[in-house]
């Protein structure tokens, strides 16, 4: 399979799992438990239920991620990661969540609007050729 073909496969896996609930759930696949990769921690922990999350692991967690930082998410899905990360930023911080999904990105948008958090974007893209300026990130974070 040529590499467009591989992309454009995987862009559509992720568009239609846009769609999906929170892995764990009936028919899903995922990696670990529900309880490892769906039950979100922190601020709006009921508000997040629901945003699936297709990866294992808190990178958040891991990342040591300070007040007033802007961290890089990359392949930020429907954004779970990123709203983690961006409690941890707070209001002076910003969280850039890039996808190759364009429905990951509006949902993960629409997400951070309902939310409430202002820090927390999402652009269009793939890890090859991200979306902003180089060295102007303080952290990555990828799950």
């Amino acid at each position: 399979m040529e590499e467009t073909a591989i992309k454009l496969a995987v862009r559509d896996y992720y568009a239609r799992a846009a769609e999906r609930g929170c892995c764990g759930t009936a028919g899903e696949e995922c990696c670990g438990t529900p309880d490892d990769t769906c039950r979100p921690t922190g601020v709006g922990q009921e508000h997040l239920a629901g945003i699936p999350s297709l990866g294992c692991g808190s990178p958040v967690e891991a990342a040591d991620l300070q007040p007033g930082e802007v961290v890089l998410d990359l392949g930020s899905g429907r954004g779970l990661d990123a709203f983690r990360a961006a409690e941890r930023v707070g209001p002076g911080g910003r969280v850039i969540g890039v996808d190759m999904a364009p429905e990951m990105v509006w949902r993960a948008g629409a997400d951070a609007a309902r939310l409430g958090l202002p820090q927390a974007e999402f652009r269009l893209g793939e890890i090859e050729a991200l979306p902003l300026a180089e060295a102007s990130v303080d952290a990555v974070i990828s799950n």
